[in-house]
């Protein structure tokens, strides 16, 4: 029997909103922990960050857009550079990173060369996995999906999750990562600034990493 859309809400939405509290960062970051349905409510302020940080302007960009996201999804970039970097010695992995005419493509490179040896075997997924369940449940707000579709793509993105990962300590070098990978501007501002942030949400007991496990 399928479930009903109560019965995908009641199963995922603690691990969905787990999953959400590596996104929360600047002043309101523990606000937004504390709440975090308040993360994905407000129409306005949904659309503008689906059009302006996600390219999405239509429900029809947004359904393809998670499918993708799902499917290859931002790690698949990653990835190929590790493949490329993992063969190569280390003076000419330094070379070939020196040689790009991108700087934006050095900053990744030299991303994924800092921790090559020191990545979770599921790479950048969990970065995927939580702005695939974010995205989800904007779109729900906005009636881009129904909640049949919503909550269906969060448990996708848990169960890929899952997979992926033993626990929340992978998944939190994964996202950190992931950040610093796709940041232009200061790329290690997110590993810098929010350290204690994510100490706390792996070892303090009212924080939802701690209250839930990646794992049952």
């Amino acid at each position: 029997m399928t479930p009903t859309v109560e019965e995908m809400r009641k199963k995922w939405k603690p691990l969905a909103h787990a999953m959400l509290s590596y996104i929360n960062m600047g002043p309101n970051a523990e606000y937004y922990i504390a709440h975090p349905e308040k993360m994905y409510l407000g129409t306005i302020k949904n659309k503008r960050i689906l059009s302006e940080q996600h390219h999405i302007d239509t429900p029809e960009q947004l359904k393809q857009h998670l499918e993708w996201q799902m499917s290859v999804g931002l790690r698949e970039e990653f990835d190929n550079m590790y493949q490329e970097l993992i063969l190569l010695p280390e003076a000419e992995r330094g070379r070939r990173i020196a040689s790009g005419s991108d700087p934006l493509i050095r900053h990744k490179m030299s991303v994924v060369n800092h921790y090559l040896r020191r990545m979770p075997a599921g790479g950048l997924t969990g970065y995927d996995c939580s702005f695939i369940v974010l995205k989800s449940l904007m779109a729900e707000q906005l009636k881009w999906l129904t909640g049949e579709e919503a909550w269906n793509y969060v448990g996708q993105a848990v169960k890929l999750a899952r997979t992926r990962y033993g626990d929340w300590y992978d998944y939190c070098m994964s996202f950190a990562v992931g950040l610093e990978f796709y940041a232009i501007d200061d790329p290690a501002y997110y590993v810098r600034d929010a350290q204690g942030r994510l100490r706390r949400l792996l070892t303090v007991q009212d924080s939802p990493l701690v209250q839930v496990k990646l794992h049952h």
